[in-house]
């Protein structure tokens, strides 16, 4: 036995396998001539006109026990293709269940269970809500006429010509106070009342202090300026006569917003920005600083209102 270059063991040359493969083969297609024709012959046939119409299929498989399973051309039953009739006039159409893969999605019934164990609604009832569906969405909610206000307004006053004598002397002593530039000066004002102006609700200490604290700068101005724009605005007097008599400044903190004219609009965007008007609309009151003075005198409180 020689040895190739490459060192596998040399076997019995191409020749000799080519031979014994073709008797082998030889040998399988004599066995099954008998019963199928091979290709090549079956082609000539049909070239020669000599495979009848008759004559089974070349290609069928081969059914030596005569059951009728082999020919794969067997003829549909008759009326197979046709579309099935229409129901007649006043028949109610018969529905056929659908199938598995024909139901579309899923549906669970309320509390668990099969849609088959959900209940059933009548002609005149709606059907049960799916999950996570707001049952209100698209209703709009019913409108509600709101009467508009008409209540009458305080009279706006401006200047002092028509204050009382201890109410025009209070606004005067805090006028002369506020221009110095010195919120010490506000200090004998405050205590010249019986009762100290409140400036918040709860306790605020000093009152100086808690003034300073309140300004936008340290020193206090802020709220110098304030005092002085508020009690040059116009003012109003509310429950004339009563012991409750109170004049008040500006006058935009005893009115609503949306009844003031285009000219009173002018004087309050002189003292807030347009912004502020627009949270106080929000609100609906007054959230910016008031001045109250009772009818003797007595300053009663200067504060920011909360809504």
């Amino acid at each position: 036995m020689s040895r190739v270059p490459n060192g596998r063991r040399a076997g019995p040359s191409a020749g000799v396998r080519l031979a014994a493969a073709a008797a082998v083969f030889g040998c399988v297609f004599a066995g099954i001539g008998g019963l199928v024709l091979s290709p090549a012959t079956a082609f000539a046939r049909v070239g020669a006109d000599e495979v009848g119409t008759d004559d089974p299929s070349p290609f069928a498989t081969p059914d030596p026990a005569g059951l009728g399973h082999g020919d794969d051309s067997e003829p549909l039953p008759e009326g197979a293709l046709e579309p099935p009739p229409l129901p007649a006039e006043g028949q109610a159409e018969e529905r056929i269940p659908a199938g598995p893969d024909e139901r579309g999605p899923s549906t669970v019934a309320p509390g668990g269970g099969s849609p088959a164990d959900a209940p059933a609604t009548g002609p005149d009832e709606e059907p049960p809500t799916p999950f996570g569906v707001d049952p209100n969405r698209g209703v709009r909610p019913p409108t509600v006429d709101v009467a508009p206000d008409t209540s009458p307004l305080p009279e706006v006053h401006y200047g002092e010509a028509d204050l009382p004598e201890p109410v025009r002397k209070t606004r005067a002593a805090i006028l002369e106070a506020a221009r110095t530039g010195d919120i010490e000066a506000l200090r004998a004002v405050l205590e010249t009342s019986e009762m100290p102006p409140v400036l918040a609700r709860g306790d605020v200490g000093d009152p100086i202090t808690f003034l300073k604290e309140s300004s936008g700068d340290p020193e206090g101005r802020e709220i110098l300026a304030i005092l002085i724009d508020l009690l040059e605005a116009g003012w109003v007097r509310l429950n004339p006569g009563e012991p409750g008599e109170m004049y008040v400044w500006p006058y935009f903190a005893a009115m609503p917003i949306d009844r003031l004219t285009p000219q009173q609009l002018v004087e309050l965007y002189r003292i807030l920005t347009a912004a502020d008007v627009d949270e106080m609309r929000a609100y609906d009151a007054w959230l910016f600083f008031k001045i109250g003075i009772g009818a003797d005198g007595s300053w009663h409180y200067f504060m920011v209102d909360e809504p």
